[in-house]
């Protein structure tokens, strides 16, 4: 049996030392508590434990905020970080660690890591920027070009676009065709009433979906 060396020594030492260093993982969410904001999360690189309570990372700014329904089966990315901050957390103020262990499973998880196997969107939306829901029959709302566009990505045709300009002489017509009628009686859209037949007719120009489907405006 040969002697160990001392860079061999080295080096099994440093190996070592690494495994108990973790930076980050993707994990599948087992299950979420919305008000506290926490995950439960299975780990999807085998010989790493399942996490509990761990705080979900949610886009959040100049009071503004962005929160979505995490469901099982979503997946995100858990970057652990180099101190435990769960003082901090719990504070809001800048404390010691609770714990003195460095590079632990201090972590916060970050949604939307997933699979290649299931992309995030239509080819048709990887252009500009779009919200909605996930897959590929889902709602979307795409900012591209100018151009802000309502509808469906998989083949179903999408709902017309309205500029700003569009949307405000829309509400011009209507608040003139709402003042013109009275408080005593509401004449429909389309009738004798000059007001109301003009926002007929901006209607009209958009198409019945606008009229039926954006604006909840039936005949």
């Amino acid at each position: 049996m040969s002697e160990v060396t001392w860079p061999e020594l080295i080096h099994g030492a440093i190996a070592r030392s690494l495994d108990g260093v973790h930076t980050a993982i993707p994990a599948k969410v087992v299950s979420y508590l919305p008000l506290l904001q926490q995950v439960k999360l299975a780990s999807v690189i085998s010989g790493m434990p399942a996490l509990e309570d761990v705080p979900v990372l949610w886009p959040r700014g100049g009071g503004y905020m962005l929160h979505m329904p995490l469901a099982a089966g979503d997946h995100v990315l858990v970057v652990f970080c180099e101190q435990d901050f769960s003082p901090w957390r719990l504070s809001g103020s800048a404390m010691a660690p609770a714990l003195l262990k460095r590079h632990g499973l201090f972590a916060y998880a970050i949604p939307g890591a997933a699979p290649d196997v299931d992309p995030l969107l239509a080819p048709a939306l990887l252009t500009g920027a779009a919200l909605g829901e996930d897959g590929p029959t889902g709602t979307v709302v795409q900012v591209a070009s100018g151009k802000c566009t309502v509808g469906l990505p998989a083949g179903v045709p999408q709902l017309p676009v309205v500029t700003a300009l569009e949307l405000t002489t829309l509400l011009g017509l209507l608040k003139t065709a709402v003042s013109s009628a009275g408080a005593a009686s509401v004449c429909p859209p389309g009738g004798p009433d000059p007001a109301w037949a003009a926002l007929s007719a901006a209607l009209a120009s958009w198409g019945s979906a606008i009229g039926s489907t954006v604006l909840g405006v039936t005949s």
